[in-house]
């Protein structure tokens, strides 16, 4: 017992040049934290590769894979000439999308997301990597897993470096095991990613500005920076809170600034050549963009906020969920409070909250959208909370209870984590491998059944995933396009059975009535897909 306080009581202490037997002690403190940190990290993997691939892949998922081999997969309302000259419209042709293809290339994989929303680095990575791993769930979400452990990692250090050991090694036990990290580690897109070079960034700054005199540090943020900001657009709001920590303390510091400003230009000219691509994206966005649309008022913005940082710092879900919200928010202000003396820290680690929550509200009054409402753009903040709720944690306890209370905290979080892997809490929210089973059950006769698809242009791609039966599937923008020049009811192969799959409001309802199509099934919810069965007037029974 003895020991554990003297270990508590060295990690709580900062890491400073000293007497000779003060640095033995460093140097065996180094030691014990060196095994803490690889046990936390082989436990976060561990965790992330825990059911990885029992749980469904979700709309967003589904978007990953034709991104990744080069395959567009969308079909354009606006404008005309950003149509693809051929839509698929069976399940067989579809799972040619989700196949990786030797003759696709890193330009084709630029050439989809010109018509997409999303900035190209994962999609990159991810397109060797499907080469290599296939597209089973599994293997898609096996980056997000080793993205999300390396984020853990960058945690530690970025905490160990501004405060000291203890709130580091707390820090990245938070990283680990808070059930959204775990949640979006085990998910086929970018978003543990951008954890990890928004920590990896940060930490170069820290260490550019005890290191001024060594160039790798500025090259080290310069990367990382690029990175980032070819990985998501919210990363821009990250970017932005750094520059403004930069100038700020160098200001108040009377720090030379030209390394600082040379690196930043420099960032920002390697991210220029994106702008075109973007220009395309703008065109095409509306068709495939998952933000909410609608302008959220005042009282709902702060509800938000609130609603997505309680998510991100706590488990609500967990029995005393009330208690679990008030302790962490507790710990923040503490940690807050606890740090305004260390100027640089504070502003370094309250910017990165502040600036990107500013940004997403900002975001949403400019293009008319709800994205305050999508957790997964608020990721990027998680490492700044966690280090802040561990400086909380450091102020309060002694050295003696910190072993304990860590081990308890370790404990909670580690149940919440495999509750999570397991879908248990927070589960994916799709039901498409069950969605799947159904359509396989109801599709008989492929000559006179087919799908019709509404909303989702991921939907097509869902069933040639989950569907063993080769189906008839129509996109109905498509075949609304198609109707202006022939009969509808030839595009619709004269089947006599249409399974209308839709995500949101339906206008394809109107157009099976008007075309002698009755609803005899329906309406079954599987997650966000609703299905609905209509038949040929002339082929249902008389009541």
């Amino acid at each position: 017992m003895k020991k554990a306080k003297n270990l508590a009581k060295g990690i709580s202490e900062r890491q400073e040049p000293g007497p000779k037997s003060l640095q033995l002690a460093d140097a065996s403190l180094s030691r014990s934290t060196l095994v803490l940190i690889t046990l936390i990290a082989i436990a976060s993997f561990g965790i992330r590769l825990y059911h990885l691939g029992s749980q469904g892949l979700e709309c967003e998922e589904f978007y990953t894979i034709p991104a990744a081999t080069g395959h567009h997969y969308v079909f354009f309302t606006t404008p005309p000439e950003a149509r693809p000259a051929y839509v698929p419209v069976s399940s067989q042709e579809y799972r040619q999308l989700l196949t990786p293809d030797s003759e696709k290339g890193l330009r084709d994989v630029t050439d989809v997301l010109s018509r997409n929303v999303h900035m190209p680095l994962y999609f990159y990575l991810m397109h060797y990597w499907v080469i290599l791993t296939g597209t089973s769930e599994w293997g898609m979400r096996a980056p997000s897993v080793i993205f999300g452990t390396l984020a853990v990692l960058m945690v530690f250090l970025l905490g160990k470096e501004l405060i000291n050991s203890f709130v580091g090694i707390l820090s990245a036990i938070l990283a680990a095991f808070m059930p959204d990290q775990i949640y979006f580690s085990q998910e086929a897109r970018m978003y543990s990613l951008l954890v990890f070079l928004a920590t990896s960034s940060t930490y170069a700054i820290v260490i550019a500005r005890k290191r001024p005199g060594y160039a790798w540090t500025y090259i080290l943020y310069a990367l990382t920076s690029i990175a980032g900001l070819y990985t998501h657009y919210v990363y821009v709001f990250c970017f932005g809170s750094q520059a403004l920590f930069i100038w700020i303390i160098s200001f108040l510091n009377k720090e030379k600034l030209r390394p600082w400003l040379i690196t930043q230009l420099s960032i920002i000219a390697a991210s220029l050549p994106w702008i075109f691509v973007a220009l395309d994206q703008k065109q095409t966005s509306t068709d495939i963009i998952a933000w909410i649309h609608g302008n959220p008022t005042g009282g709902s913005i702060l509800g938000e906020i609130i609603s997505r940082i309680t998510f991100l710092i706590s488990v609500p879900e967990a029995t005393l969920g009330w208690l679990n919200i008030a302790a962490a928010y507790i710990l923040l202000a503490i940690g807050v409070m606890s740090l305004c003396s260390e100027r640089a820290t504070i502003l370094l680690l309250c910017l990165w909250v502040i600036v990107p929550v500013i940004g997403i509200v900002l975001m949403d009054k400019v293009l008319g959208t709800h994205a305050i409402s999508v957790v997964r753009y608020w990721m990027v903040i998680t490492p700044s909370l966690y280090i802040l709720i561990a400086a909380g944690v450091r102020k309060i306890s002694r050295a003696s209870y910190q072993v304990p209370l860590v081990a308890v905290l370790t404990a909670c979080l580690l149940i919440s984590a495999i509750w999570t892997a397991r879908g248990q809490l927070r589960a994916k929210i799709d039901e498409h491998l069950r969605l799947g089973r159904f359509i396989d059950e109801q599709i008989q006769d492929r000559n006179n059944e087919f799908i019709l698809t509404e909303g989702s242009n991921a939907i097509p791609l869902i069933l040639s995933y989950y569907t063993r039966r080769n189906m008839n599937i129509l996109q109905f923008g498509w075949a609304m396009e198609m109707h202006k020049q022939q009969n509808y009811v030839e595009v619709m192969k004269n089947g006599r059975n249409v399974l209308l799959l839709t995500s949101g409001s339906s206008q394809a309802i109107k157009v099976l009535e008007s075309s002698n199509y009755r609803h005899t099934g329906g309406p079954l919810r599987f997650g966000h897909v609703t299905v609905h069965q209509y038949t040929k007037a002339e082929d249902v029974p008389n009541k």
